[in-house]
Formats: structure tokens, sequence, C-alpha cells
């Protein structure tokens, strides 16, 4: 959940983000930039944006719910992201996954 009390999920079959406010009951649904990407897990940051990875499409994805605009971030290796993190401490927001096919950590700063 966000701080708004938002609930934030993935409907990994249909590459959606999706948010269900509870006050207005209503669902909202963003399809992600890469199909059959498979996301997975979903976590809001304090700034307002929502990250996800794909499952199969090796990538890492920046929703801005405001204007709809779904940044793609290409990892340099073949991944199974499931679990995401974001660190809001810091400004812009850190992104953090493991790596299901090897041992490995992403860390992801944008630049923009």
């Amino acid at each position: 959940m966000d701080a708004q009390f938002r609930w934030w999920f993935a409907e990994s079959r249909v590459d959606n983000i999706t948010l269900f406010d509870p006050k207005t009951e209503r669902f909202q649904e963003w399809p992600a930039s890469t199909p059959f990407t498979e996301i997975y897990d979903v976590i809001p940051d304090k700034y307002g944006d929502v990250w996800t990875g794909g499952r199969t499409s090796d990538r890492i994805y920046r929703l801005d719910p405001k204007t709809g605009h779904m940044a793609a971030y290409l990892l340099p290796n073949k991944t199974n992201i499931r679990r995401v993190d974001v660190d809001s401490s810091t400004n812009p927001p850190v992104f953090w996954v493991g790596d299901d096919h090897s041992p490995t950590i992403y860390r992801l700063e944008p630049l923009d």
C-alpha cells in the first residue's frame, strides 16, 4: 500500500500494474510498455512513482501514475524478477532487485 492507503499490485498474466483505491472503490490499470513481460511485484516510492520488474522481459519499469508514462530500463543480463524493493530515502529513489537466475543483485539509479 502507498501513503494514501491505496493498494498497488501486479496482474502478471495480462502485464498490468493495477491500483485499487478503497476510498473510491475503483480499480485503475496501466499496461506494461513491453508485451509478455509478466510483472510479478509492484512497489510505490514516496515520490509518487510505482516500480516493478518483468519476469520474462529483463526490464525494470517505473510508472508515473499522474501522466501514465512508463519508463523501461533494460538489465544487462537475462533475469527472472520476482520481489522488488525501492529505497525512497534518496532522491531520486534507488530500485533494488535480485535475479532468480544467478547470484546477482541489481541497483538502478535513474538519471532523469
